[in-house]
């Protein structure tokens, strides 16, 4: 049982020296990068908004497939068979 305990002095401590990178980058590379991340982020966000369109346009599809094959049949024979099973009944009577 004391082997799975640390003591505090084996814990790694970590400054806020040893979190700061040390590589230093120069400002016309930092503006580079930084234009090339906003052209990737608007290219990202142009598939995001085009995938937000299907999604869309396949929950409608959904739900006109639900109303087709499952809503309307029920409805049509909600109207049509009790006329149907009456006249069955008065054949068999």
């Amino acid at each position: 049982m004391k082997q799975d305990t640390k003591k505090m002095a084996d814990l790694p401590i970590f400054s806020e020296k040893s979190l700061k990178p040390e590589v230093e980058v120069e400002n016309n590379d930092l503006h580079a990068l930084l234009e090339k991340n906003i052209t990737l982020s608007e290219e990202i966000l142009a598939k995001v908004d085009y995938l937000k369109g299907d999604i869309k346009k396949r929950k409608v599809s959904g739900w006109i497939k639900f109303l087709l094959f499952i809503v309307l049949p029920l409805i049509i024979s909600y109207i049509y068979l009790p006329p149907l099973i009456n006249q069955m009944m008065g054949l068999l009577k």
